[in-house]
């Protein structure tokens, strides 16, 4: 088989969709534009691909139409309900050539330079799943003497996503890896019924002094060409379309005989400039050092257990008043005014939990957050509360935990002159419970349940005690579970009786019973 001649990444199917009927199939980019109002999504292979590839998409949307886009505009195209087909077909005339994956001058989000010098490394690279170099084997067992063989469409997914989450910390050319746009973060993203409504929802205003991040130049996308070299001090980002179309390293896909990729050559590309904060991402700022810190996701935390703290993230952290959320929130204040309804969505939160250059799990989680909760401060009161609840219920946990572990190693530490046991051998049979593992995802449907309710307009105090009652449940359900596992002996049983007395009283302490809950005033 001799190597295919040609893959357009514009007008080959490679695009991984669901279609109206729910079922998934490939289609061409100007395909999933020109037909997004019936299909209703992405389904790339991981959470954290889907984030990419819709970036993607805004960034050709956006290159389809004239530089200003504001709220307004999004409200008119949410009533017509489809993107223009016209302008989509006159830019895919226009550009087809800046999209062939293989061509040898200018390939499609890679590099011009054929880095004829730079030893090949297998395709795995572009996968942090997948085993090459110094990543650890996680959910496969490639080898880099035996690497994997894919498609042209395989690699153009794993190329993009790559683009936008490659990892820093290694050795390479012109200068040291650096991270791409959202390889640390936890991105956050509105999605719709349809990936009409998700584009229009993700596409924060662009336009005068409401921009994503601030414009310097000709903002386009990067395959559009004349990208500045990569700079050790950091390539300026033009604006939004940029942005979204990162080239963070320089790579050279080798396609084979057989016309199937097995190994690419790979360097670092364009280093994002320091300071600049992602319009998908949330950020802390940190006090002492007075930089802005992504929101990142954790190894032994749910997202849904922060929601409350990403929400808050996005309200103070992108500069230019113009993260994602604040868009939706805007363009629902804009749909109000002109009578029309704003689309239903929930939010789509995911990200890589790294560990220097590595990737150890990745993060992908539909948070029951929506319309309500994401634009009415109140509300979002409301889900603090019911996320410090669930804090206080596992609290009381591992308190009551503590005291059985330390009467099972030393039974005398509660009487006076007892022995203490060592803190690290509690904390190691604390931990060896696995208490948390037990609690919190049996409380995620509850939490799912309160959401839609706050959603859906229920009355926030009953909501809170329907809540209150069933995180005091689960607590209860984890220490007795836990204490039916140490009651074997009369020593056992004589610690799990003065654990329970010591988590009854945390828990009624810091979460009493509810009878009469008192919340803040809400307002639709």
């Amino acid at each position: 088989m001799s190597p295919p001649t040609s893959f357009n990444a514009l007008h080959d199917p490679w695009l991984p969709v669901v279609d109206r009927d729910g079922e998934p199939t490939t289609v061409s980019p100007a395909v999933a534009l020109a037909e997004a109002h019936r299909l209703q999504g992405l389904r790339a292979p991981t959470g954290h691909g889907d984030v990419a590839l819709l970036r993607f998409l805004i960034a050709l949307w956006l290159a389809t139409r004239s530089d200003d886009y504001r709220s307004a505009d999004a409200a008119a195209l949410l009533g017509a309900g489809r993107f223009e087909a016209e302008a989509i077909e006159t830019y895919a005339d226009r550009f087809r050539g800046f999209f062939e994956l293989f061509d040898p001058d200018h390939p499609f989000l890679q590099s011009p330079d054929p880095l004829y010098d730079v030893a090949p490394s297998p395709i795995s690279r572009l996968v942090p799943e997948l085993a090459s170099g110094n990543n650890a084997t996680l959910f496969d067992h490639s080898l880099d003497g035996a690497p994997p063989a894919v498609d042209a469409a395989t690699a153009l997914v794993w190329l993009l996503v790559h683009q936008a989450y490659a990892l820093g910390g290694g050795v390479s050319r012109p200068f040291n890896l650096t991270d791409g746009p959202l390889a640390r973060g936890v991105a956050v993203v509105p999605v719709g019924s349809t990936l009409f409504e998700t584009i229009v929802l993700a596409t924060p205003p662009y336009h005068g002094d409401r921009q994503p991040i601030p414009r310097l130049g000709h903002d386009r996308p990067t395959w559009e060409g004349g990208s500045a070299p990569p700079d050790r001090a950091g390539t300026p980002v033009q604006g939004f379309r940029h942005l979204l179309s990162w080239r963070s390293r320089d790579i050279r896909l080798i396609v084979e005989d057989d016309g199937l990729v097995r190994r690419c050559r790979y360097q670092q590309g364009h280093r994002l400039p320091d300071g600049v904060r992602d319009p998908f991402m949330g950020y802390r700022h940190d006090e002492k050092t007075g930089r802005w810190l992504v929101a990142r996701a954790g190894a032994d935390r749910a997202l849904w257990r922060d929601s409350a703290t990403l929400l808050a993230q996005f309200r103070r952290g992108v500069q230019g008043d113009a993260s994602v959320l604040d868009h939706v929130d805007h363009l629902a204040a804009v749909l109000a005014a002109s009578g029309l309804p704003m689309p239903s969505y929930r939010l789509h939160a995911a990200g890589l939990v790294t560990a220097q250059a590595k990737v150890a799990m990745a993060r992908d989680e539909r948070l029951p957050l929506g319309p309500a909760l994401v634009g009415n401060e109140r509300l979002r009161d409301v889900l603090a509360w019911l996320l410090d609840d669930a804090e206080a219920g596992h609290s009381a946990l591992r308190k009551g935990a503590w005291k059985l572990a330390e009467l099972l190693l030393s039974p005398s530490s509660d009487r006076p002159g007892g022995r203490t046991p060592d803190r690290g051998d509690v904390e190691a049979l604390v931990t060896s419970f696995r208490l948390a593992e037990d609690y919190w995802p049996r409380l995620e449907r509850d939490f799912a349940a309160a959401c839609r309710r706050l959603e859906g307009g229920d009355d926030p105090a009953s909501v809170v005690d329907t809540w209150r009652v069933r995180v005091r449940a689960h607590a209860r359900g984890a220490f007795d579970r836990l204490a039916a596992t140490r009651s074997l002996t009369g020593r056992s049983d004589h610690a799990v009786a003065r654990a329970s007395q010591r988590f009854g009283g945390v828990l009624h302490e810091l979460l009493p019973e509810p009878m009469i809950t008192t919340t803040p005033e809400v307002t639709a």
